[in-house]
């Protein structure tokens, strides 16, 4: 707060698209995901010092209809026994090693790794299978470690002033492994819509999973008049960035 002057993704937009002044050392706060931690943690710091901040969700998840494909591989990495397993992604066939704590980490790294890297198909295909590979069961509902925000929280924090709700997608997918520009339209403009139906706005703001983006990505984000989008690409944007290849500074919690 000493260094840097809180402002919100409304005015990075209009910075960036009608050329308005910033002011000094600018930063803008962003979230990804939408877990209910935000709600319980992290929003009462930015409300009791006045932080815009956008949190960009995934429909579906904060909806209670899926809970996050990587908080699944966690959860199972975690359950499952202390020896090494098999799992075919693919047509080849992933080792995986938790016979110690050191080996499970790793092993969970390179299960998520390999899964952002495969096809769209290729990745739903491995999580219906690992938790019969892992001989887990998986719940229904997320655990309480990886549960989402309300829709009913989300409006009383927009409520407050300080909460912009931004789309990360309808389900989570990494987009440019999907096949199809219009599979790619479908995951923007259904959680566009629900978080307008949701929140009472019509999100501006969007934040690709992964970080991944393609040609398709940006043109489908430009004919459904998203305003920005960001990136994990790390560092800092000047005027003239392209609103739709906004980096960030990634912070751990």
């Amino acid at each position: 707060r000493r260094n840097y002057q809180i402002v919100s993704m409304a005015q990075v937009s209009c910075w960036l698209h009608e050329n308005e002044p910033l002011p000094e050392r600018p930063l803008a706060i962003t979230i990804d995901d939408g877990h209910a931690d935000f709600h319980e943690i992290a929003f009462p710091v930015f409300q009791r010092y006045s932080f815009p901040v956008t949190l960009y969700v995934v429909s579906e998840f904060v909806g209670g209809k899926i809970w996050l494909w990587p908080d699944q591989v966690s959860y199972l990495c975690r359950q499952a026994n202390p020896r090494q397993f098999q799992i075919r992604l693919g047509e080849s066939e992933l080792p995986l090693d938790f016979s110690t704590q050191a080996a499970r980490s790793a092993s969970t790294s390179l299960l998520k790794q390999k899964l952002k890297t495969a096809s769209n198909a290729q990745r739903v295909d491995a999580m219906e299978r690992l938790p019969e590979a892992l001989g887990i069961e998986l719940p229904a509902q997320p655990p309480s470690a990886f549960r989402p925000v309300a829709w009913q929280q989300l409006r009383e924090m927009q409520e407050t002033g300080f909460l912009t709700v931004g789309s990360h997608t309808a389900r989570h997918p990494i987009l440019s492994r999907l096949e199809s520009e219009e599979e790619i339209e479908r995951e923007i403009a259904e959680s566009n819509a629900a978080i307008e139906r949701e929140c009472g706005q019509r999100p501006d703001h969007f934040c690709y999973p992964n970080g991944d983006y393609d040609q398709r990505i940006l043109s489908v984000l430009a004919r459904l008049s998203v305003r920005t989008a960001v990136t994990t690409e790390r560092g800092t944007n000047e005027r003239g960035t392209n609103p739709y290849l906004i980096k960030r500074l990634g912070v751990d919690p």
